[in-house]
């Protein structure tokens, strides 16, 4: 009984595999069909970025064309906030390629008044511009569709792809306003220090911290030099490493030295924060900093 349960199994076994294995199986080939790739640029002459202390003053433009020659029959244009697409709306229609489109803060919040209010449109909050392309063939490529991506994400390798663009709202960066006393706080109390902060007469894109750790058992100092990338409100040391002291806390510990230095002014609050690695003899490891403006 053993023997033909196992043989039963068996055969069973094989119609299946017959059935649902069958050698080079015909199945259907989707048809390749033509995409199109969207190109959104800014105008140069145009703000890149919307500032917050101006809102009303924002004027942006940027054209809607094509990566390559092939055109649709429509690119529409539709703005969300902070990226959320449930949240969205149609700017414009484009059937004419290049055509510029012009915003401003006013219309884009008119346009999504359902979504936001005034009080939304705060420093690092930003519209963000996506598309929904309709090919001649009927097909449609949708930034908001919940089931396939729209593009390959090698499309951003591309020289000069663009295929959506944001518009960000920033505090303008002026490194004059920074001029002044700060508190720093590298996490334990007994470091605080006031450091001032000064503008370098040497580099236009650079700053100088004086004080560093002063008064918390440090020999003599020297300031400290940095450079700022104004695009990004990232700073760095200018140049790396840098040694400030000749010694800390010890006497025996030689050569305070900053290096592999990074951080962000932050042109609202004018406070600025930064990691750096910290050495003297021994190594401190990495260390994090926060200045407060007093």
């Amino acid at each position: 009984m053993k023997n033909k349960l196992i043989i039963l199994l068996l055969g069973v076994l094989g119609v299946f595999l017959f059935t649902t294995c069958k050698k080079d199986p015909k199945l259907p080939i989707p048809a390749l069909q033509a995409g199109v790739i969207p190109k959104l640029l800014k105008v140069d002459t145009k703000d890149a970025t919307i500032n917050f202390f101006d809102l009303a003053a924002f004027n942006g433009s940027f054209t809607v064309d094509t990566y390559y020659a092939d055109k649709p029959t429509s690119i529409e244009i539709w703005v969300t906030f902070n990226s959320d697409k449930t949240k969205r709306a149609l700017v414009q229609t484009v059937t004419t390629f290049p055509t510029t489109v012009d915003v401003t803060v006013a219309s884009l919040s008119t346009l999504l008044s359902a979504y936001i209010t005034p009080a939304d449109l705060v420093a690092g909050a930003y519209f963000k511009f996506y598309t929904v392309i309709n090919m001649k063939d009927g097909s449609v490529s949708s930034a908001f569709d919940p089931n396939y991506a729209q593009f390959n994400t090698s499309i951003l390798n591309l020289p000069g792809s663009a295929t959506n663009l944001t518009y960000t709202i920033v505090c303008p960066l002026n490194l004059t306003d920074f001029v002044g006393n700060y508190t720093m706080d590298d996490g334990s109390p007994s470091d605080l220090c006031t450091i001032s902060f000064a503008l370098d007469p040497d580099n236009a894109d650079g700053f100088i911290i004086n004080n560093f750790y002063v008064g918390t058992g440090v020999g003599v100092i020297s300031p400290i030099k940095f450079k700022v990338n104004r695009a990004t409100y990232g700073i760095s040391l200018n140049p790396s490493p840098q040694v400030f002291a000749t010694y800390l806390w010890n006497p025996a510990w030689k050569n305070g030295t900053l290096a592999n230095l990074s951080g962000t002014l932050d042109a609202c609050t004018l406070n600025f924060s930064f990691k750096a690695d910290l050495s003297a003899t021994v190594s401190f490891g990495t260390i994090n900093y926060t200045c407060t403006r007093n």
